[in-house]
C-alpha cells in the first residue's frame, strides 16, 4: 500500500481482491464511500464471516457503519 510513496504498478485492492478469487476465496472490491461500503458489504455477509480491511485513514470506520447497519435491520438484537 503506497501511502507517501510511489503507487507500485499493478499492485492495488482490486488487484488484491482478484488474486484473492483466482485463489478460491470468496472477495469482493468495493469502491464508494464508507457509507455506501457498509451498505454494499453487509448485504453479502453470513453468520461467522470476517472482514478484512486494508488501507489507511476513514476505512477504520467501516467496523461502526456495519454495526450501525447490522442494528437498523435487527431491532432487538442485542449486541
Amino acid at each position: 500500500y503506497a501511502a507517501s510513496e510511489e503507487p507500485i504498478l499493478g499492485i492495488n485492492s482490486k488487484a488484491f481482491q482478484e488474486s484473492l478469487k483466482e485463489n478460491g476465496v470468496n472477495a469482493i472490491y468495493v469502491n464508494g464511500s464508507i457509507e455506501e461500503n457498509s451498505k454494499q458489504i453487509f448485504n453479502y455477509l453470513k453468520p461467522n464471516d470476517l472482514v478484512l480491511t486494508c488501507g489507511a485513514g476513514d476505512i477504520t470506520q467501516l467496523g461502526g457503519y456495519l454495526l450501525l447497519e447490522f442494528k437498523s435491520k435487527n431491532e432487538g438484537v442485542k449486541v
